[in-house]
């Protein structure tokens, strides 16, 4: 366990090795070195760059890193021959690797240790999940056509920040709505966020958000973000809609599905889908009442289904004559279809479908990952790109990082163990709650009249309008 503080978890590993916060980069790239030198790398057939990243390690060696990271340079080389003998071994990094002065760079060496080992898409090391239902955060994104990224095509106007996949940093948000000049943020939307509390400088995003000339909050919580907002815009509570799980199950470490059907009846509220394509709508210009809500959901539809290679009028006719309308179910239902253990609309009779997750309340395990490498790679040549040059253009700066004198004190993490990162209290309810955990009786939920009509169950008597 590498890791500045001995945490609970590093209580519980066979050894803890101290380093020095924010050094993790170097360290890795230290046993890459290790790695080269020694004659312990193993790579697999899909990878490029092999020389030019044995040329960068050579620069760090562990006897110079050790001063840097608090760590002996013996115990550097023995970890890398650890990582190199050890048949099912993975490097594994996550959030407070990423939130530090290198963290992009950290990350990156860290699939450059399980590539070069050979423990990466292989099972024991690190894997590619496979979920049954794809998202769209795995279709190709701006700046990455091709399989090759482009960063930094544009920068924000008062930082300079450079844009990354279409994003700049949320911390450059105050700032621009503060600035006065040509191309000032003037308008801002909110969907189920809390930036004030949950981002850098929250202090001075809350100064900033009243001089927005419009903002608009579509959440079921007043918070202190959305007391900013002209319009909140409450969708409907997560008991009173269907659920899959389309984010977390990206990362799940089997394939695995599950759908789960809403508990109460919304009624005819608004569902969150329908209050954002309103917005779109507005937004272009068009009245509330003329916003064609059916239309815009079928052209994104008809969009999804071109990305998986299917014309999406003929798609949409099977649901019409089926008497099946649009919204999310229908989308989920063609990601089912479509994905690794889909039917692809009867060309693999047998196949999952949203109807057949329906059948199953518990879910269905697909089993576990499996290697997916080179079909699921979308570079040239179907390569793992092992030294990316926008990575390899930062070194240098970690390179004089190496010379700065050694902290006095140095702030660990910003993280509340306890409070599992989350961005917020939220307080005044705008939606009602709909559960219960009085195991009998009558009484009153945040305010609403309810009634357990048997343990587990509550039934609402009433709602608190707006």
């Amino acid at each position: 366990m590498v890791d500045p503080v001995r945490t609970h978890t590093a209580d519980r590993a066979d050894e803890w090795l101290p380093i020095v916060p924010g050094t993790d980069a170097a360290l890795l790239l230290a046993v890459v070195h290790t790695l080269f030198a020694e004659g312990l790398v193993r790579p697999g057939p899909h990878v490029d760059g092999i020389d030019t990243m044995r040329r960068v390690a050579a620069d760090w060696p562990p006897s110079r890193m050790s001063t840097v990271t608090g760590i002996g340079a013996d115990r550097i080389q023995r970890l890398a021959r650890e990582l190199a003998a050890t048949e099912k071994s993975v490097v594994y990094g996550r959030i407070s690797l990423c939130n530090q002065e290198f963290g992009s760079l950290a990350s990156w060496l860290v699939d450059v240790v399980n590539i070069v080992t050979g423990h990466f898409d292989t099972p024991g090391g690190a894997m590619f999940p496979r979920p049954a239902a794809w998202s769209i955060t795995t279709q190709p994104l701006p700046g990455l056509a091709g399989g090759v990224a482009e960063f930094g095509r544009w920068r924000t106007r008062v930082r300079g920040a450079k844009e990354v996949l279409g994003q700049v940093p949320v911390s450059c948000m105050a700032e621009e709505i503060a600035t006065p000049g040509e191309g000032h943020l003037k308008a801002l939307i909110t969907v189920a966020g809390n930036p004030v509390l949950s981002t850098p400088g929250g202090d001075k995003l809350d100064e900033a958000l009243p001089m927005l000339d419009a903002m608009i909050s579509v959440d079921l919580w007043l918070n202190e973000t959305t007391r900013h907002a002209d319009v909140l815009l409450p969708g409907l509570s997560p008991l009173e809609q269907p659920h899959h799980d389309d984010l977390v199950l990206q990362f799940a470490i089997r394939s695995f599905a599950k759908y789960s059907p809403p508990v109460f009846d919304p009624g005819d509220r608004p569902h969150e889908w329908e209050i954002l394509i309103r917005l779109t709508g507005l937004c272009t210009g068009t009245p509330a009442e003329d916003v064609a809500v059916a239309a815009i959901d079928d052209g994104f539809f008809d969009y999804l289904a071109f990305t998986r290679g299917f014309d999406g009028a003929t798609i949409r006719k099977r649901y019409e004559d089926a008497g099946v309308t649009g919204g999310p179910e229908r989308i989920l239902d063609l990601t089912l279809r479509t994905g690794p253990f889909g039917d692809q609309y009867g060309k693999n009779p047998g196949g999952l479908t949203l109807d057949e997750l329906k059948a199953h309340p518990h879910g269905i395990d697909f089993g576990p990952m499996a290697p997916q490498l080179p079909d699921i790679l979308g570079t040239p040549g179907r390569k793992t790109r092992l030294a990316p040059r926008y990575l390899l253009d930062d070194l240098p700066r970690l390179a004089a990082r190496m010379h700065r004198p050694a902290e006095q004190l140095v702030r660990v993490s910003w993280r509340q163990p306890r409070s599992n990162s989350a961005p917020g209290a939220n307080t005044n309810v705008l939606s009602p709650p709909t559960l219960l955990d009085e195991p009998s009786g009558n009484g009153v939920l945040n305010g609403i009249p309810v009634t357990v009509d048997q343990p587990g169950s509550a039934t609402r008597t009433g709602r608190r309008e707006l």
